[in-house]
């Protein structure tokens, strides 16, 4: 353990040691540039570069399929590349000691180190509850105050600083009397600084960097660190303020009257105002010095130190663990191929074709076909649903009252006939015209009379599959409309199902040799792992045409599934078997 604790050190150290010298380069940038370098570092002691070298022992595992005394030729660049990544080794101290001396001595010597670590982290953790407390205690005591800010104000007795709380949701907690020692301006710019701090995200970072100090409290270059980051967040935020058009004196007031009447924050996730070299601070900002961006060249050097810092560890892993591997097991000699585990499949017919497939369903999405208010839902989610069965209502009392319309105006038009065909004759085609108009009303009346019973029709809306509803996308009381695409529900039919695969184009004469004579060819549906078969169907269609792109046709193979082993959308594993069953 304590060699594997000093490989990571030193490693970390080296990757400080790199930021430290990007950020001395980009010195004249902005600071957040310098930050997020910085950060790098400190978020390095929280990820060794073993979690990469195992990533890149996995590649050589996948990737590659070679004779391991054969992959590289000679074990010298392993060797060394172990060496560097790995400088502090127990046995390089110990090989003289006897064996017996030397286990019991390093035993005594782990658990002593492990029992002092664990005091010093438990120390820094009780120092960080009591300032949260402090923070808690404060933020209990506050009260809403009325700012325009897009955060939540609240204002608490004390002599705390201003400052940021909370990571997702934060808050900003001012002092009660800071209303009074600063001016408007003053204060305008206090509140800019710390939306700058929550526009960052320096309560997040400030955080991690905190676990790092827990963990590797003993550790100097973990609190340098920690200094280097709190100064280039304050000056990010000072930049920050500058740009968006507060006065640099105004703005240096302000901080040396924060700093005047209050405490720092005991908290550096706690982001405030003051920290950092205070005096260095204020020339600055006086000196009104801007911060050049970034120019293509700079970026992408930071870029390609990133991918380094990425690269180098996976590169390792690749060339060391060979090496390491022949170590720990036999050697094998050269010209003996070391074959692969075997892998347990299923028992396989003679005569197959092995693809992918995607479960389809018969969807209907059920849509209202009048525009109406939702007055009830008459199904549960997930249920199986009939053919016809009720599923919703509509409002139909619009519809109500011009049926009624309808009813009596084909009555009055009905009389109004029957009174013309007992009436005494007044004239032959003056007779005959009126007997027409009459009749076509009442053909029209009743035309109408049907036309407004479809419409009550629809107010109930029945299920037009037998299937499973999926999730409502409308709730009772909400008006719908016949134009809506997502309508109210969508009904899948499971029970058959079908499965859509794609075979190759040279394999499709097979296929269709065998369908053309009348052979049912089975499909069977398996988990993707191979382990599982869910069920068996039959090839009901071919696609009639051959996918330019991919040079493929597609399948449709229906399957009973009685226990709903197949779900829509689902991919499977498909065998198609060539042989009649």
């Amino acid at each position: 353990m304590i060699n594997a604790c000093a490989n990571h050190l030193w490693q970390s150290t080296l990757f400080a040691i790199g930021a430290g010298l990007l950020a001395l380069a980009f010195r004249k940038n902005r600071a957040a540039v310098r930050y997020w370098l910085w950060f790098a570092a400190s978020f390095k002691f929280l990820l060794p570069f073993a979690l990469l070298m195992s990533l890149g022992n996995r590649m050589w595992q996948v990737l590659t399929v070679r004779h391991f005394a054969t992959a590289i030729p000679e074990a010298t660049v392993s060797r060394a590349v172990t060496r560097i990544a790995q400088p502090f080794s127990i046995g390089s101290f110990t090989y003289a000691m006897p064996a017996t001396v030397a286990s019991h001595s390093t035993d005594w010597i782990t658990l002593t180190v492990i029992a002092a670590w664990a005091g010093g982290a438990l120390g820094v953790l009780l120092i960080r509850l009591r300032g949260w407390l402090r923070i808690r205690r404060a933020i209990r005591e506050s009260e809403p105050v009325a700012i325009e800010f897009p955060l939540h104000v609240l204002s608490a007795p004390g002599l705390l600083e201003p400052g940021v709380v909370g990571f997702f949701r934060p808050v900003l907690l001012l002092p009660e009397s800071l209303l009074k020692n600063l001016s408007p301006s003053h204060l305008q710019a206090v509140l800019v600084h710390e939306m700058s701090h929550v526009q960052r995200g320096d309560n997040l970072t400030a955080a991690t960097h905190m676990v790092v100090e827990t963990i590797f409290w003993f550790y100097p270059l973990v609190w340098w660190i920690g200094n280097r980051l709190l100064g280039e967040r304050e000056r990010a935020c000072d930049e920050s303020v500058v740009e968006l058009g507060s006065e640099p004196h105004e703005y240096a007031d302000a901080i040396l009257n924060v700093c005047k009447f209050y405490m720092n924050s005991p908290l550096t996730c706690v982001a405030g105002i003051a920290g950092s070299d205070l005096k260095k601070r204020i020339q600055t900002i006086l000196a009104e010095r801007l911060s050049s961006d970034l120019n293509l060249a700079r970026k992408a050097a930071l870029i390609a130190a990133a991918i380094i810092a990425l690269v180098i560890p996976v590169v390792v892993g690749i060339i060391g663990v060979p090496s390491i591997r022949a170590q720990s097991h036999p050697a094998v000699p050269v010209g003996i191929e070391l074959q692969p585990p075997a892998v347990v499949a299923p028992e396989q017919p003679a005569d197959y074709l092995a693809t992918l497939g995607t479960v389809s369903a018969t969807s209907v999405v059920v849509r209202p076909r009048i525009d109406g208010l939702l007055t009830s839902v008459s199904f549960k989610e997930g249920d199986t649903v009939q053919a016809g069965q009720v599923l919703a209502s509509i409002d139909s009392h619009n519809f109500d009252v011009q049926l009624a319309e309808a009813e009596s105006q084909l009555a009055k038009d009905e009389a109004q006939l029957a009174w013309l065909r007992v009436a005494p004759s007044r004239g032959g085609k003056e007779q005959e015209a009126a007997l027409a108009q009459s009749e076509g009303n009442v053909k029209s009346d009743q035309a109408r009379l049907e036309a407004v019973k479809l419409m009550v029709s629809y107010a109930t809306v029945t299920a037009p599959i037998t299937g499973v509803v999926g999730l409502r996308r409308v709730d009772p009381g909400n008006m719908v409309h016949a134009s809506d695409a997502a309508g109210i529900v969508t009904i899948n039919q499971i029970k058959p199902i079908a499965v859509i695969l794609s075979l190759p184009e040279d394999r499709l004469p097979q296929v269709l040799a065998r369908l053309n004579k009348g052979t049912v060819l089975s499909v069977e549906a398996w988990s993707r792992d191979y382990t599982t078969k869910l069920a068996t169907g039959r090839v009901t269609a071919v696609d009639n045409q051959i996918d330019q792109d991919t040079g493929a046709v597609k399948i449709k193979a229906t399957f009973d599934n009685k226990d709903g082993a197949l779900f829509p959308n689902e991919f499977v594993n498909v065998r198609v078997l060539m042989t009649a069953h």
